[in-house]
């Protein structure tokens, strides 16, 4: 019997359904180690949700909840990071573990690092990519996030030194992971999704229930209204598209750009044309990707997007940005369209020959269910798989 501990600062779905799965394999039993910062939790109600899960879906057995200290707009960071080790080590009691399994680089890697010194055990750290990209500064300001200090990147770059393996969410993540440390072992295994929550459904039934007009055409964006989701681009394409199609825009999330899209939307005169929806649990997000015609993942950055997926999996086209996540899953004019990142114009065009030629987009709807039921159901085994090397390695060193 495998004992894995997991450590996340993340209380995402993509993680919960990685762990749950995991959890469900007969020779694993794990405990979940959630690290939070405490200032951030007290002040800000998203992240207070996010930690709480309000909108998952199922729990993970054994999570265990570790704040840990940190100074206002995070000052210090070197000592925030060990103040979150600190908060996982006074919760382990006598969980025997063999293997560590951390989720982005810091904090949550520099945690397993100080556990596997302490411990005497391997540890492998997933990277998601917006842990990566504050390497970047470039980056970091698209996306208005503070890049690493130069002390954290030598934090960084020990911990991926002393880690047994990498885990790269996208082939083009890990290809910017090799170039950037110079190093061989950082391996791919692409994020899942839910295939239980998410499958085809009657289109006509699922309108009539969120009450959507049966002959309009709908376009679905989800995530958060942050700068580095590219909504407001969506939002931009809309007059044209409504020139042609008699359509209306459903935006999904929550975040701190949405007066800003209130008045944007108040301003192109298209009320009418785009409502915004508080975020969904995923149970709930199935019928909105139902109901629609076309997905839009209008991103300026994207490491991943774990939302293309779920679309696939729900026979809807997508339309998605040519950025390091959609470029790992979509191939141009197969299994969906991708555009230049902030081109409104593209994207338009784009939008709108899924809407006008049904053919094509079936075309791209049976080719896209072909790619997430082949490439997209082996997570869990190539994660076990990776456990065994490791702890193989590590055993025969010993």
């Amino acid at each position: 019997m495998k004992k894995i501990l997991f450590i996340t600062p993340y209380n995402s779905t993509f993680i919960h359904n990685q762990i749950c799965k995991i959890n469900k394999k007969n020779n694993i039993t794990s405990k979940t180690y959630l690290i939070y910062n405490s200032y951030y939790y007290l002040r800000n109600r998203t992240y207070r949700e996010h930690i709480l899960g309000n909108f998952l879906t199922r729990r993970i057995e054994d999570l265990i909840y570790c704040p840990y200290l940190t100074l206002p707009k995070m000052l210090l960071h070197h000592w925030s990071y060990y103040s979150a080790f600190m908060s996982v080590l006074h919760r382990i009691h006598n969980f025997q573990f063999d293997l560590i399994h951390a989720h982005t680089i810091l904090p949550a890697g520099f945690v397993a690092m100080k556990l596997s010194k302490r411990f005497n055990k391997p540890y492998i750290v997933t990277i998601h990519g917006s842990d990566f990209y504050k390497t970047n500064y470039k980056i970091s300001n698209l996306r208005n996030i503070r890049p690493y200090s130069l002390k954290e990147i030598k934090t960084l770059r020990s911990t991926f030194e002393n880690a047994s393996k990498i885990i790269s969410v996208s082939k083009y993540l890990t290809k910017e992971i090799k170039n950037y440390f110079q190093n061989n072992k950082t391996v791919t295994i692409e994020n899942n999704f839910a295939h239980h929550l998410f499958y085809p459904g009657d289109k006509k039934k699922t309108r009539g229930k969120l009450g959507i007009g049966k002959d309009k055409k709908v376009i679905l964006s989800i995530g958060n209204f942050t700068k580095t989701k590219g909504h407001d681009v969506l939002i931009q394409a809309l007059p044209k598209l409504l020139h042609k199609h008699d359509l209306i825009l459903y935006l999904i999330g929550s975040g701190d750009l949405i007066d800003k899209y209130r008045n944007m939307i108040r301003e192109l005169k298209i009320l009418n044309s785009v409502k915004i929806i508080p975020y969904q649990p995923q149970f709930k997000l199935r019928e909105w990707y139902v109901a629609s015609d076309c997905f839009v993942l209008p991103s300026l950055h994207e490491s991943f997007g774990i939302v293309i997926l779920e679309a696939m999996a729900c026979n809807i086209p997508v339309v998605a940005t040519e950025t390091p996540g959609p470029l790992s899953i979509i191939k141009h004019e197969r299994e969906g369209l991708l555009v230049k990142p902030g081109n409104v114009n593209e994207l338009t065009k784009a939008i709108d020959n899924i809407l006008t030629y049904k053919l094509q987009s079936d075309y791209y709807i049976r080719n896209a269910n072909i790619l997430v039921n082949a490439k997209y159901s082996q997570e869990t085994d190539n994660l076990i798989k990776l456990y065994n090397e490791v702890l193989n390695e590590k055993n025969s060193v010993i």
